[in-house]
């Protein structure tokens, strides 16, 4: 039982070296220089920062701000007015309609 545990254990071993170094070896040749590393991800500060949540004014949903849809600016200009998550529930809200 001893020497069964030895044998399984030296194949397990031998399959990763073989598979790293194979690895290695087929970058080699299809490169002609070795596998550099990847390049790093690109930072993502503006994802990591908290954001503004609105509410669309049409079905309660919230969403950030930087995604939400601002209602047409009133006559006299004032750009503040109600968020909505879609372009239809923009269109419904100013038609009165309720939603489904």
């Amino acid at each position: 039982m001893g020497k069964l545990i030895a044998i399984v254990l030296l194949v397990v071993i031998g399959a990763i070296v073989f598979r790293y170094w194979g690895k290695k070896l087929r970058d080699l040749i299809a490169d002609g220089e070795p596998a550099a590393a990847p390049p790093p991800p690109p930072a993502q500060a503006a994802t990591d920062a908290p954001q503004a949540m609105v509410t669309c004014a049409h079905c309660s949903l919230h969403l950030p701000q930087s995604e939400a849809l601002l209602a047409a600016p009133a006559q006299g200009g004032d750009p503040a007015g109600p968020f909505f998550c879609s372009p239809e529930h923009r269109e419904r809200h100013a038609a009165g309609r309720p939603s489904p």
